[in-house]
């Protein structure tokens, strides 16, 4: 489980470790981001919130109704996220609460439309347990306990050097992820294959001169998507590309404030030209 958890550290770095903001690419081939605990600590950043706006070619910038915000403890885990969005006549909310111990997370609480999810880690040599309960309650603010609540799945995770193993709660043997370096301990390869589909998913990545991360691709349901990297002259990230059958179908970029921090983003869509536009506020302890 070290291995893994270092080989997890190694492609953070490679993503801009230095920065608040890391882009990651889901399994789904999905840009992400997540936040740096290093500079959310250094910085001393309790909350961050998000204003979200968008625009058409033909319209002003329309400033949103939806919220989302993100809150970290002193050490920089996040402990809380909340995302809300209206969707015409519907409102979906998500609400996360986790919980730390010695640097790793024992308890996520999830609330959305359906319920309340909440998921205990338990940890040994080399595996995890993580057993979900459901509840129809709000958690207990005291005790930090769902109450009336169910267990309805557990997943058992199963680590041996740069290989994690996915059991369900039968004990059956359902998918696998594993890296590839190379002689520069760089990532070269992530494939995360299901077990009994015989399904693959395969990410390749290659680098700049400074080492990080400048193309990614990923192969997915049939379908190739590239991601290509954009860095300043500091090697601070400032544009994600994403590109389909030849054409690039989105573009994100980063603002940054005169401290050198996430001031916004701007995401594009190329096919019909809409911008979705995020913009960071921060509360410090």
């Amino acid at each position: 489980m070290k291995l893994f958890t270092l080989l997890l550290l190694s492609i953070s770095c490679l993503h801009g470790s230095c920065q608040v903001i890391i882009p990651t690419i889901s399994w789904d081939g999905v840009l992400e981001y997540s936040f740096q605990q290093d500079f959310i600590t250094q910085k001393k950043i309790k909350r961050i919130d998000a204003e979200l706006s968008s625009k058409n070619p033909s319209q002003k910038i329309q400033p949103s109704t939806d919220k989302k915000y993100f809150q970290f403890d002193s050490i920089g885990f996040q402990t809380e996220y909340y995302n809300r969005k209206k969707l015409v006549n519907l409102e979906l909310t998500t609400h996360n609460l986790s919980q730390y111990k010695e640097g790793r997370i024992v308890t996520s609480t999830q609330k959305d439309e359906v319920g309340y999810f909440k998921k205990y880690y338990t940890y040994y040599t080399d595996t995890t347990y993580i057993h979900t309960y459901r509840s129809e309650n709000y958690p207990n603010e005291t005790t930090s306990k769902t109450l009336d609540s169910t267990l309805i799945n557990t997943v058992i995770l199963m680590y041996s050097d740069d290989k994690k193993r996915v059991f369900n709660k039968n004990g059956i043997h359902t998918k696998s992820e594993y890296a590839e370096n190379n002689a520069l301990d760089l990532v070269l390869k992530e494939t995360l294959e299901y077990k009994l589909s015989k399904k693959k998913t395969v990410k390749s990545y290659t680098y700049n001169e400074s080492g990080l991360a400048s193309e990614v691709w990923i192969k997915v349901n049939g379908t190739e998507k590239q991601f290509n990297y954009f860095y300043d002259k500091h090697d601070v990230i400032k544009k994600i590309e994403t590109w389909q059958n030849e054409s690039c179908i989105k573009r994100l970029e980063f603002i940054y404030n005169s401290k050198g921090w996430i001031d916004s983003t701007i995401l594009q869509n190329t096919e019909n030209n809409h911008i979705k536009i995020t913009k960071f506020t921060y509360t410090l302890y």
